[in-house]
């Protein structure tokens, strides 16, 4: 068991072979049979089924990581790590047409929006090869003008979740790791021309888990005054 108070930045120094600490003492214990379900990719310490991730800005990289890494690091290296936050939380219905959502370009009826660095915003959206990315900075310009609650999502680290497939469309606010694990599920479960049965089946599972894990919305979303401008 490495320390908890063993400095993390440590096992970030090449070792063997050109490889991180970290990463080489993972290919050792792999070696003699005895490599735990997962470990820290900073320290290689064994981790819980729960436990924290980050996000290295190179990248947008999603990692692994203990809680002492987590908390050392969260936010340090001008920002190089980013902590994930763990919970998702609904919201009322938002006035997001039809006409907005061609706008944005998105051709199916589930997608995740995300703020990046310098100003870009970018949606996602789940197919048999992945996430596709496409930017839509202009066109959620105008939605966020008339939902000002949007602006408080955490850039690059949440995303606003949109389901659109059943009759009255929801939105959540979640983890970025979340929403790709999303993007996963239609990847892994996705089978010939038409994707399956085994999709829905995944899509709705997962927000059932959705939303038994956050809290329902009170009331309508308001708009912002006319002429308000969203940083």
């Amino acid at each position: 068991m490495i320390p908890l108070a063993r400095n993390p930045s440590e096992d970030l120094r090449l070792g063997p072979g050109g490889l991180s600490r970290a990463a080489f003492a993972g290919l050792r214990s792999m070696m003699h049979g005895n490599r735990p379900a997962a470990v820290c990719e900073l320290c290689a310490s064994p981790l819980p089924s729960e436990h924290p991730h980050l996000l290295k800005s190179e990248g947008n990289q999603i990692i692994c990581a203990c809680t002492p890494c987590a908390v050392l690091l969260d936010g340090s290296e001008a920002a190089r790590f980013r902590r994930i936050p763990r919970d998702a939380r609904a919201l009322p219905p938002l006035r997001v047409s039809d006409d907005d959502w061609q706008a944005m370009g998105i051709p199916v009826r589930l997608a995740f929006v995300v703020a990046e660095g310098g100003g870009a915003t970018f949606a996602m959206y789940p197919s048999p090869a992945g996430a596709v990315r496409t930017e839509i900075t202009g066109a959620w310009s105008a939605i966020l003008l008339e939902h000002p609650v949007l602006a408080g999502i955490r850039p690059s680290v949440e995303a606003l979740l949109i389901n659109r497939l059943s009759g009255t469309p929801e939105y959540f606010v979640a983890p970025i790791d979340r929403c790709y694990r999303l993007a996963g599920l239609v990847r892994t479960y996705w089978r010939d021309l038409s994707g399956g049965p085994e999709v829905p089946a995944q899509i709705d599972r997962f927000f059932a888990d959705l939303r038994a894990g956050v809290a329902p919305p009170h009331g309508p979303v308001p708009a912002a005054p006319i002429g308000a401008r969203i940083r």
